[in-house]
């Protein structure tokens, strides 16, 4: 799993763009780490001898992708070769080039010019990651992948991803039963959500439903008052919103095991819908 991902500029080691991961950075001086990446990288050219994919230090494995006038290097956990975070430097480097080789052709060294690209990398990283480890092998490996990095991101990187595999989802969904996903979403997204959990859902009108789950893998043994089900929260968003493109919902999480409730509660609310409830509520307060 990538931890870290630095664009560097070939011939000045200029560090351009930086952007962690995990909620700890690596300690690193990133103008000294893009030196000595643009130094092997020089000298290896110089002496003929074809260029360094990765090496290894004791605890992180760093690949480097020299592409055009730039090198994308990611740092990785993981010593072994890791496809996906090969692929996802490769994507960086052409979104990356494709948008900003003619500013860097006059570049004055302001680094603010780059400063939209971090999110485009979240956005190519989490949805590969998404691809790769979670939807084209769904619903196996799902729990222990997530537990694996639940507690290492940030939620909304967990929901991000979420929301990627129920968007996912819902498509396989549409595309077996089109009519059924958008006019009773309800049941297949249980059925998916059952793949992986225990659960059921309710609903008083066509407005608003919630969903009980007694059983939610990503909270289990867990004790934490900040704790919530992200990547369930991120995967019924992708599905619901998805499977009935028409409308626009809003999914979170106000109860859940980990903060000391009976059980994990989700609710799903067409978008004007809260949007009036809360005047409603405003309205009664005052």
């Amino acid at each position: 799993m990538l931890l870290e991902i630095f664009i560097i500029q070939k011939g000045t080691s200029f560090l351009l763009v930086r952007r962690a991961f995990t909620k700890k950075e690596i300690q690193m001086e990133g103008a000294l780490f893009s030196g000595m990446i643009s130094a092997i990288s020089l000298f290896t050219t110089e002496l003929k001898m074809g260029e360094i994919q990765f090496f290894e230090t004791k605890e992180n494995r760093i690949m480097i992708h020299p592409f055009e006038d730039i090198i994308v290097v990611g740092i990785g956990e993981d010593k072994e070769r890791d496809p996906f975070a090969e692929q996802s430097l490769r994507k960086i480097a052409l979104k990356f080039w494709d948008i900003y080789s003619n500013v860097l052709l006059g570049w004055n060294g302001d680094t603010n010019l780059f400063s939209q690209f971090p999110a485009m990398i979240d956005e190519i990283i989490y949805t590969e990651f998404a691809q790769y480890y979670i939807s084209e092998n769904f619903p196996q490996n799902l729990i222990s992948v997530i537990r694996n990095i639940q507690g290492k991101y940030d939620s909304h990187i967990i929901q991000f991803i979420g929301k990627s595999v129920g968007t996912s989802r819902a498509e396989v969904v549409k595309e077996s039963s089109p009519k059924l996903a958008k006019k009773h979403f309800t049941r297949p997204l249980i059925k998916e959500l059952n793949s992986f959990s225990i659960c059921s859902i309710s609903s008083s009108d066509e407005r608003e439903w919630q969903i009980e789950m007694k059983i939610s893998p990503f909270s289990r043994g867990i004790t934490n008052q900040e704790f919530s089900c992200d990547f369930i929260v991120g995967f019924i968003h992708g599905f619901v919103n998805r499977a009935d493109s028409e409308k626009k919902f809003m999914v979170y999480e106000p109860e859940c095991t980990a903060r000391g409730d009976k059980f994990c509660l989700f609710k799903i609310e067409l978008v004007n819908f809260s949007l009036l409830k809360r005047v409603w509520v405003e309205h009664d307060d005052s």
